[in-house]
């Protein structure tokens, strides 16, 4: 399977992402986590992004598919989560994986933007080990005991800017994916979210 993963920010992606990966044996490419590895490892890629992440500026688009497409070289099935953010991502991803690679479904999780920031205001982050969860840790990361802290990019002003941009750049994925797009659900507790994502993608295998 190919496939592509999103959804509006505190959809879940990420967590349902591993679990995709987990259960059909895919490779997870987060553009996330891509784009800190390279920064990590200091790569000339890594060196020239870096002072665009940490001025919390978007990557362009060109940089961005020349990331993915970089570890796209080597995975035959996998899961793009984060990526594409817009239209002219999704239709360079398209051109690059051609017919004999193309992306087998793009999953939507639908959740409401009154559901997505409750969510993220509730929200908590361990600056030490990465961990991301509820406040209802109790202010210690479960992970590692460290210090939980809110994101400062989950307050609610910034969480419905963020969903503004979503619906102007990432939503109309949707209709670019056409019969390729399947809606889950995004709304209830993890497990009956994974539930929904698993029944339909046995139904695709």
């Amino acid at each position: 399977m190919r496939l592509v993963l999103f959804g509006p920010p505190g959809s879940g992606k990420g967590t349902q992402a591993a679990r995709i990966c987990s259960r059909f044996g895919l490779v997870h490419l987060s553009t996330g986590n891509i784009l800190r590895e390279e920064i990590s490892a200091g790569t000339e890629l890594g060196l020239r992004v870096g002072g665009i992440v940490r001025s919390g500026a978007l990557v362009s688009d060109g940089i961005v598919n020349e990331l993915v497409f970089s570890r796209l070289d080597s995975a035959e099935g996998f899961l793009l989560d984060g990526y594409p953010r817009n239209l002219m991502q999704a239709r360079r991803l398209d051109e690059y994986l051609g017919p004999r690679r193309r992306l087998s479904s793009a999953l939507l999780l639908e959740v409401p933007d009154a559901e997505v920031v409750r969510r993220l205001s509730s929200r908590a982050f361990c600056s030490a080990c990465g961990f991301t969860g509820s406040v209802s840790h109790g202010g210690v990361c479960p992970s590692c005991g460290g210090p939980l802290s809110a994101r400062p990019d989950d307050g609610e002003e910034v969480v419905r800017r963020r969903l503004a941009e979503y619906r102007s750049s990432t939503a109309p994925l949707a209709a670019f994916y056409g019969d390729r797009l399947h809606r889950i659900d995004g709304t209830g507790t993890e497990q009956e979210v994974w539930v929904r994502m698993e029944n339909l993608l046995r139904g695709l295998e």
